[in-house]
C-alpha cells in the first residue's frame, strides 16, 4: 500500500511539473566519442549504446506528459540508426532534426534554426541538453536571450571538463534531477528514487566511457542539499569519485 502511495505522490508531483527537453545526441545522450572520428563513425552507424541514466530519466519526463524533440548535427543519412537507438532505449520522440546534405557546413546556423522552429511551433517551458565537445553551449546561450522565458534550464554534459563554459554541467543523469530539484521542478522522493537506481548501477563504465571526462573529487557536484536527501547524494558522488579513482580519473 504504501509502494502504491509513493508511486501516485511521484505521478502526481511530475504531472504538476512536466517540463519539455530539447536535446542534443552524440555524447549528450548517446555515447559516440565525436572527437574521434573513426570511433564517432563507427559508433553513429552500429553503436546504440545510451549514457546509462539519461533514456530512463527521459522516460520520467515522459510519463508525466513532456516531449523529447532531439536536434542532431547529424546528416539525414543516419536517421534509420538513430531511430533505431531510441527504439533499443525505449524512447519517445516528438521531433528529430538532422542535418541536410546542404547543411553539413552550417552547424551553428542549422541548430539555431531548429531551435526557434520548436520553440515557436511548439509553446512551453523547455529544458536544454547538450555536450560540451562543440557549440551546444553556445548555441544553447544565444537561444536563452532570444527566448528567454521559455528556456528554463540549460545543462551541459561534461565530456571534456569544460567547466567554464554556459549552463549548468552535468557529469550523469542524477546531476540533471539535482538541480531540477532545487529548482523546485523535482520532489524529494523523485530525487531519492533517482538516486536509488544510480546506486543499483553495476556498469559504471556505461555512465562514465574511457573517453569522458571522470571526477575523482566530489566538489565538482552539488552538496548543498537539504538533509532529506543529501545521504543519498552524498552515497552517489562516492560512488562517481571511487569509481574514477580507481580507473586513475581523467
Amino acid at each position: 500500500m504504501e509502494r502504491i502511495l509513493v508511486l501516485i505522490l511521484l505521478f502526481t508531483s511530475l504531472q504538476a511539473q512536466a517540463i519539455s527537453i530539447i536535446s542534443d545526441l552524440d555524447d549528450t545522450l548517446k555515447i559516440t566519442n565525436v572527437e574521434n572520428k573513426p570511433q564517432a563513425l563507427w559508433n553513429a552507424l552500429f553503436n546504440r549504446a545510451a549514457f546509462k541514466g539519461m533514456p530512463e530519466l527521459i522516460e520520467d519526463y515522459s510519463k508525466a506528459g513532456a516531449d523529447l524533440f532531439i536536434v542532431s548535427a547529424s546528416p539525414n543519412l543516419f536517421e534509420k540508426p538513430i531511430e533505431d537507438f531510441f527504439s533499443q532505449n525505449e524512447m519517445t520522440v516528438r521531433q528529430l532534426y538532422t542535418r541536410k546534405l546542404s547543411q553539413l557546413g552550417q552547424k551553428e546556423a542549422y541548430k539555431l534554426e531548429s531551435l526557434r522552429d520548436i520553440l515557436t511551433r511548439h509553446p512551453g517551458e523547455y529544458l536544454l541538453w547538450g555536450d560540451d565537445v562543440e557549440i551546444d553551449a553556445k548555441v544553447y546561450a544565444k537561444i536563452k536571450d532570444e527566448f528567454p522565458s521559455q528556456i528554463k534550464a540549460i545543462y551541459i554534459h561534461q565530456i571534456n571538463g569544460h567547466r567554464d563554459l554556459p549552463g549548468t554541467k552535468f557529469y550523469t543523469a542524477f546531476d540533471i534531477a539535482v538541480a531540477e530539484y532545487k529548482a523546485g521542478r523535482v520532489s524529494s522522493l523523485e530525487l531519492l528514487d533517482k538516486a536509488k537506481d544510480f546506486l543499483l548501477i553495476r556498469d559504471m563504465d556505461a555512465v562514465f566511457p574511457k573517453f569522458k571526462f571522470c571526477p575523482t573529487e566530489q566538489s565538482v557536484f552539488e552538496t548543498d542539499l537539504p538533509f532529506v536527501v543529501r545521504t543519498a547524494a552524498k552515497s552517489v558522488y562516492t560512488k562517481i569519485t571511487n569509481f574514477c579513482q580507481s580507473r586513475g580519473g581523467q
